[in-house]
């Protein structure tokens, strides 16, 4: 992937949510593609209002999407007023992750933007959850904002487990963003002390074989550099020995990351494991905005 061309954007018409809408007009702008802005409105929502406001009516539920539409329709006509962007807004009725999700498989999209939390009178209802319900259930990256004033994202920590994956995260955080500066990280999680207590190893060997580890973990971080395309001054490499998820947060707070883009790994019925623990909690520990990306979208197999 050059460059990102096709955009969906979920939206509860918050204003925390159409800060997402704005960063997602901001990334498609130079490229001339397309967004999609959708708002879904939960079914049992609109059923619960029908009952408690007015259960006779018959076109309470037209009614109210229509409002609905209209208020979408008019949130960004005001944002895109006097900018060459291609916007296509969509209203969709069911499970708002589900529809966000279903949504970008439609359009074959880029990446998915999501705001953390809505602070709307259904926010709860629509975002908060919603985001990380996205993330689980979209084929391709989900970009979740939590601080809508950053979104000039200059340096990138690519959370990478040195996995096949870790390939596909460099390559969609490079076309989204192809000017930034990116850190390649990689904790590193051994076994050694383990293996050690076991009697596997030698003690007299421990340090070695960390030594070892630590010099496999560097020169793979660079290969993974020339395999994506980075340029030389264009990334840093960073390892750190405690391999835990809060530790690569410490240290994305202490060196002023703008943005930190982990994997996704495998489903599972189990949520935890469908995002992977570390990257799970990522999203809960770290402050800024984070790019959370599968490890193959089902249509680029098709392409």
């Amino acid at each position: 992937m050059d460059q990102m061309s096709t955009l969906v954007v979920g939206t509860d018409l918050s204003e925390h949510s159409l800060s997402a809408v704005s960063c997602a007009l901001s990334l498609i702008e130079s490229s001339k593609g397309k967004v999609t802005v959708v708002h879904a409105i939960p079914k049992p929502w609109l059923s619960e209002l029908q009952r408690l406001i007015s259960p006779s009516s018959k076109s309470f539920t037209s009614e109210a999407i229509e409002k609905q539409t209209r208020e979408l329709n008019s949130q960004i006509s005001t944002l895109i007023r006097g900018r060459d962007i291609n916007v296509i807004t969509r209203l969709r009725l069911g499970d708002p992750a589900s529809e966000i999700a279903q949504q970008a498989a439609e359009d074959r999209a880029d990446l998915v933007i999501m705001g953390s939390q809505g602070k709307g009178k259904i926010g709860h209802l629509l975002l908060g959850s919603t985001a990380v319900g996205v993330v689980h259930k979209s084929t391709c990256p989900v970009l979740v904002i939590k601080n809508p004033k950053a979104m000039l994202y200059q340096r990138v920590l690519l959370a990478l487990d040195l996995s096949d994956v870790s390939l596909e995260v460099i390559k969609t955080a490079k076309a989204m963003l192809p000017d930034a500066h990116f850190v390649l990280a990689h904790a590193l999680q051994s076994p050694f002390e383990n293996l050690s207590d076991l009697g596997l190893i030698d003690p007299g060997n421990l340090e070695q074989c960390r030594r070892s580890a630590v010099q496999d973990a560097l020169a793979r971080l660079e290969t993974l550099a020339v395999q994506s395309g980075l340029a030389q001054g264009s990334y840093d490499t960073k390892l750190l020995v405690e391999g835990t998820a809060s530790a690569l947060v410490d240290y994305a707070h202490e060196a002023s990351v703008d943005l930190i883009a982990s994997a996704k790994h495998d489903k599972s019925a189990i949520r935890d494991r469908l995002l992977g623990s570390f990257t799970h909690a990522i999203l809960s520990e770290f402050r800024g905005d984070i790019l959370v990306v599968p490890p193959v979208r089902s249509h680029d197999s098709q392409n």
